[in-house]
């Protein structure tokens, strides 16, 4: 999913007027654009409510700052996950130390899985891997059904001699499934909703609170 991280649209700087923020609004042709302090990412900011209000510097506006953004590392998954949480058409990437990327747009996350059934209907994501000489997805499918677990949809793929499974279940419980998956040597790479979005979302919310008390 790193192809869909926008690199070159502009971002903003404390420091700019209104001239400047509206002038990269009309640049780059969205509703949301990123501040940054030194490459560290403050926070999202909407054209509609910078259009409502006077200031000389963004920075007189900190308190409109929305801290949420995507991790860069996050499972490529979760970039819907996040845009379902966030509500917008774009969102800032960011690393887990908080240094700006580049931005994801909702409607690219959309065309890019169009074509998986596995996110038509509410579930569990799971994703294996194993090596390609010890995988078998009749052994696979096997675990899932004796844990008594409804497999929606799953994609296959190959990668460095590995097999990647990625499996839409049932929203069941699934700790015999992943005890059952281990025992059988397959790495569990990924579970829905386990992953690094809340805590990117905790640290860039704790890092402008402490800049707004300054």
């Amino acid at each position: 999913m790193e192809s869909l991280i926008v690199y070159n649209l502009p971002f903003l700087n404390l420091q700019d007027s209104k001239e400047i923020v509206l002038g990269r609004f009309e640049q780059a042709q969205c509703d949301w654009l990123a501040v940054i302090d030194q490459e560290r990412f403050l926070g999202m900011v909407s054209l509609k409510v910078l259009c409502e209000l006077d200031f000389n510097a963004i920075d007189e506006l900190s308190y409109t700052f929305m801290p949420d953004s995507i991790s860069s590392e996050t499972h490529w998954f979760n970039y819907g996950l996040g845009f379902k949480k966030l509500q917008v058409s774009v969102a800032a990437v960011v690393t887990k130390e908080g240094r700006f990327v580049g931005y994801v747009f909702e409607k690219d996350f959309i065309t890019a899985t169009a074509s998986l059934s596995l996110f038509e209907q509410d579930g569990i994501v799971i994703e294996v891997k194993m090596a390609q000489l010890d995988f078998s997805l009749t052994r696979l499918i096997t675990i899932f059904e004796q844990t008594q677990q409804q497999i929606l949809g799953l994609v296959t793929w190959e990668w460095d001699r590995e097999m990647n499974v990625l499996i839409k279940i049932a929203p069941n419980p699934i700790q015999d499934t992943l005890a059952g998956l281990r025992r059988f040597g397959f790495e569990i790479t990924f579970i829905e909703g386990e992953d690094l979005f809340a805590s990117i979302l905790k640290d860039n919310a704790a890092y402008l609170d402490t800049y707004l008390n300054i």
